[in-house]
């Protein structure tokens, strides 16, 4: 079942980035309206954030990630499904594209594997706080 996301949900998902060793996002930036979570049996399994722009043309996937021990062709199966979800939540919006970035090569095969294509390569992230 994909559900959208709840607060309850965070430390959980926390502890999936941290094993990946990944930087994980702060609370607010999953926001219930478009972050969304695969579960079965009411336990959370995989999640991805839906970031829409004021521009129709684009909108931006993120936080991709999922629990470490949910292995093999379910896990497959139930990240195919939240893609199909959010990629369909976007276009029913009126987005044209979706734009994900990773440096991981295991994260760039898979979203190769369901459709996306590579468009960047030697990608830098910078940020700068403004507060």
């Amino acid at each position: 079942m994909i559900r959208s996301y709840k607060d309850s949900d965070y430390i959980e998902i926390f502890k999936w980035w941290i094993k990946a060793d990944e930087i994980p996002p702060f609370k607010e930036m999953l926001t219930k309206e478009t972050t969304f979570v695969y579960e079965k049996n009411d336990k959370p399994l995989v999640c991805i954030s839906l970031y829409l722009t004021n521009c129709k043309e684009i909108a931006y996937l993120e936080n991709f990630v999922r629990d470490p021990q949910f292995l093999g062709k379910e896990k497959d199966t139930a990240m195919r499904q939240i893609l199909d979800y959010v990629e369909n939540v976007a276009k029913t919006r009126g987005y044209k594209r979706l734009i994900c970035f990773s440096y991981k090569d295991k994260v760039k095969s898979k979203y190769e594997e369901f459709g996306y294509r590579n468009t960047l390569n030697n990608l830098a992230s910078f940020v700068k706080e403004i507060n």
